[in-house]
């Protein structure tokens, strides 16, 4: 008898849970699920939040407490090739057009990147809290190398305090920095200092020194030595003859020992030797001249871990590195307190980190390319991998430096172009979400808001070339009135071969420019013809460069995204790993010396990276209690306790919106609580967080 109620009460049981169960999976919140048949509830609306404006004037100023600076960098930038990016005028900044690009056609087309600061329309846009569609809006300019040099792309410097004839004059740079302040974007130069090219007057006086047995300061510049047979065991870093525009022999020395100089990147590339103090009173020369007289806001700096090697090229004495480019950045910033340095360190994540010590940034590359964390949660649903890793990269670079900054990309010109992993119009406009979204300065290689082509491996050859991920910029693809029926005109040629051959958006060889390479792989073009360029696709809603501009927009109006503190407390994703969140918060009391009316205020960046369009990610952001505003530093919010919770949301999608069956990115939950939403398939979204009085 016992044992059939104790079977009965156990059934009983079974069947309550089994209810409780069917109820849950039943409701239309359960995780994961279909989409909901019912309509969606009303979104959100962001509230207006006092001062923003965006950033401040950048004076560089820091907290007692060590948070990072603000310094009027921070923000999305773009890299320019300038070999490719326009070609308005010929040689020395007059003259027809040349087939090169140059500084006056940057200058032309600043419009792409952003609006004058005394525009009316854009003003207007922006005090409504509406998007403007006319530019970029990116916050600075990376211009790969523009000092003479007898390569294309420049690394190989003969003069670091002129500007290349090819590409203007010096009144061209000028123009094109001022122009770019009056739109408020900043302007970083490439400096590449691990080594010059053979033609720069302090190789060859340092030649002429060993050769004369009379050595002088400039023998000492370099990493030369007088031998019999080639040094350091035969390694062939060392070379007795350069390359480049004008090759020689280095020569012997009078009692007839032959000289070597190091170049680890090539006979056209003597290394400098940075033991040398004389050299670096001439660096802070070379700094105070870009960074003062002509108004540069800072570097971007090639090859850093290659300053000292450990032994053989390429292995990098992190260490010396270190402490050099400690010196180097105190050194600028002593001339320019708001100076933005990033460097290129090319090795693993642990010691891209290291490279943050000196008081600079390092290109978070464990970010980038088809194996980076942007793609893995792109192509694979990854979104909680990669929140943690934005997480997790802004916590160890801050513990070395508060001067670090996050500086991730997609691509850059060694890279293949991101077109050509990211296949779908979606995964590259869910790219550029997160992309755009982490804090410090994102980098856009040029041409990826409009999904240009291109890759390393060569047309028909083996091997990999670089040329061909440094194409023409497109600015029209079609024939229209706004380009007076021309849409090539002011296009580059792309970069040449080893036979000084250039290349066009055009699938057969040409006869213009001294002779074309044929492009049959379509390198350059844009990964969809029918879209366009930068004119066509600006005036169609769903292109990818209006999306870049879409969330460019959304980040401006929360510009702490780019400078504030990043957690993920009280934030709940799925178990799924689809969804990745953080939260950024304001953490700077003032700003420019006054008091910062978005202090502590706060936004949760979320990201949905589940691609399948039948299924919702989930996240839940709890509310905090506080005790009253002065507890937070914000007595104006007064002593009453405060509950701080999600007040409003913006949200886009990756995918175009028919693909689904209603429109709304972003639904509050009906029942399971405040601060539970369900994002769509390739969703972002920008939760906004403020304090609200607890009621009694």
């Amino acid at each position: 008898m016992k044992r059939n109620i104790s079977r009965i009460l156990i059934m009983a049981l079974c069947l309550v849970v089994c209810a409780v169960i069917f109820t849950f999976i039943s409701c239309d919140d359960f995780l994961p699920q279909k989409l909901s048949d019912k309509p969606p509830q009303t979104e959100l609306k962001p509230p207006i939040l006092a001062g923003e404006t965006g950033g401040g004037s950048g004076s560089g100023e820091t907290s007692d407490d060590g948070v990072s600076p603000i310094t009027g960098n921070e923000g999305t930038w773009y890299q320019i090739f300038v070999w490719s990016y326009y070609d308005e005028v010929g040689k020395n900044g007059t003259g027809s057009r040349d087939g090169m690009g140059d500084l006056k056609g940057i200058t032309k087309n600043l419009n792409h990147l952003g609006c004058k600061l005394n525009d009316p329309d854009h003003l207007a846009k922006i005090n409504a809290r509406e998007d403007c569609n006319k530019s970029m809006h990116v916050r600075g300019i990376w211009l790969t190398p523009i000092m003479p040099a007898p390569s294309y792309h420049r690394y190989d410097t003969t003069d670091y305090m002129t500007i290349e004839p090819e590409i203007g004059t010096m009144a061209d740079f000028d123009a094109l920095v001022a122009e770019c302040h009056s739109r408020g974007i900043n302007i970083i130069l490439d400096l590449a200092i691990n080594h010059t090219g053979p033609g720069h007057k302090w190789f060859q006086s340092a030649l002429a020194e060993w050769r004369s047995g009379n050595l002088g300061k400039y023998a000492a510049y370099y990493n030369i030595k007088a031998a019999d047979s080639r040094p350091n065991g035969g390694s062939g870093n060392w070379h007795s003859s350069y390359a480049g525009a004008n090759p020689g022999n280095a020569g012997k020395t009078p009692d007839g020992k032959q000289l070597w100089f190091e170049g680890g990147f090539g006979p056209w590339m003597p290394e400098l030797n940075w033991n040398n103090g004389a050299l670096m009173k001439e660096f802070e020369e070379i700094m105070r001249f870009w960074l003062i007289d002509k108004k540069v806001d800072g570097f971007r700096l090639d090859a850093t871990k290659h300053i000292f090697e450990n032994g053989s090229f390429g292995s990098g004495d992190t260490n010396k590195n270190v402490d050099y480019w400690k010196w180097f950045a105190d050194t600028a910033r002593s001339i320019k307190p708001t100076v933005f340095m990033v460097g290129e360190t090319i090795d693993g994540e642990g010691t891209i980190l290291e490279y943050h010590r000196p008081g600079m940034s390092s290109f978070a590359f464990p970010f980038s390319e088809r194996e980076g964390r942007i793609a893995q949660a792109t192509l694979h649903g990854r979104g909680k991998f990669f929140a943690d890793g934005v997480v997790w990269w802004d916590r160890e670079i801050k513990s070395r430096s508060i001067y670090a900054t996050t500086t991730p990309l997609l691509t850059n010109h060694d890279h293949d172009r991101s077109s050509q992993w990211f296949t779908a119009d979606d995964h590259r406009k869910f790219a550029a979400s997160l992309l755009l979204l982490m804090p410090g300065q994102p980098f856009i290689y040029y041409g990826d808001e409009i999904g240009l082509k291109g890759w390393k491996q060569s047309n028909g050859n083996a091997g990999h070339d670089d040329k061909w991920v440094r194409g023409p910029m497109i600015f029209w693809w079609f024939n229209h009135a706004d380009n007076n029926n021309n849409p090539a005109l002011g296009r580059p040629m792309g970069p040449p071969n080893e036979n000084g051959h250039r290349w066009t958006v055009s699938t057969s060889a040409g006869s213009g420019w001294g002779g074309t390479v044929a492009n049959p792989s379509k390198h350059g073009y844009p990964i969809w013809e029918e879209r366009g360029g930068v004119g066509e696709q600006l005036k169609n809603d769903d292109s990818l460069l209006r999306h870049y501009i879409k969330i460019q927009n959304m980040k401006n109006r929360y510009p702490w995204i780019a400078w504030g503190k990043i957690d993920t407390a009280g934030i709940d994703v799925d178990g799924n790993g689809q969804v990745g969140a953080y939260r950024v918060t304001d953490n700077r009391p003032t700003i420019d010396g006054k008091p910062n009316p978005n202090f502590n205020r706060s936004v949760v960046i979320a990201h949905n990276a589940d691609r399948r369009t039948d299924r919702e990610g989930y996240i839940k952001i709890n509310n905090q209690s506080i005790s009253s505003g002065n507890s937070i530093g914000r007595p104006d919010l007064g002593e009453k306790p405060l509950t701080k919770k999600v007040v409003g949301f913006e949200a886009t999608l990756a995918k175009t919106e028919n693909e689904f069956n209603f429109k709304e990115p972003v639904r509050a939950s009906s029942s399971l609580g405040e601060g539970v939403f369900w994002l769509k398939a390739y969703t972002t979204a920008i939760f906004v967080e403020d304090y609200v009085t607890v009621t009694e």
